[in-house]
């Protein structure tokens, strides 16, 4: 049959193209290219997610210390309301992005 002969002529070459493989792997000759495909999507998603992140924690960090120096002088007010100024950019960007 057809399936016997392929089988049969990949049995006699295949000794002789392993040996070939091992020898060029024991020399450094075996170059392996990887294709991504999908993955500018995942990158550019995490990139906006951590941007997101960044701007809530810079904002926390705000509140924090804005409730610190609000007892001692006025730059703290200042800092509440750039906190709130972030938080509702933070707010309005994830709400009306585009999918």
């Amino acid at each position: 049959s057809e399936f016997a002969a392929k089988f049969w002529q990949f049995a006699m070459v295949f000794p002789e193209d392993a040996g070939e493989i091992m020898k060029k792997l024991r020399l450094g000759k075996i170059k392996i290219q990887i294709e991504h495909k999908g993955l500018n999507d995942l990158i550019s998603t995490l990139e906006k997610v951590s941007n997101r992140i960044v701007i809530g924690l810079v904002a926390a960090a705000l509140i924090i210390g804005s409730s610190l120096l609000i007892r001692t002088n006025e730059l703290g007010v200042a800092g509440f309301l750039f906190a709130g100024i972030l938080g509702v950019w933070l707010i309005l960007s994830s709400r009306f992005r585009k999918k």
